[in-house]
């Protein structure tokens, strides 16, 4: 069986970013592992639609 768990070190330099992870846990009603996945599927989201937007603009 996989394992289902991974570690998250954290960087002195990225210490700010736990608190952008706590608000969006808080504001989605989500656990840190949610919200870190949450964040990860919507920068996958605007990259796409960052990509359209460029192969509109090249027709």
């Amino acid at each position: 069986m996989k394992s289902r768990s991974i570690c998250l070190s954290i960087s002195k330099r990225n210490e700010d970013m736990v608190d952008v992870i706590d608000a969006y846990a808080d504001m989605l009603g989500m656990s840190k592992a949610c919200a870190v996945f949450h964040i990860i599927k919507d920068y996958n989201r605007l990259k796409l639609k960052e990509r359209i937007r460029e192969l509109e603009g090249a027709v």
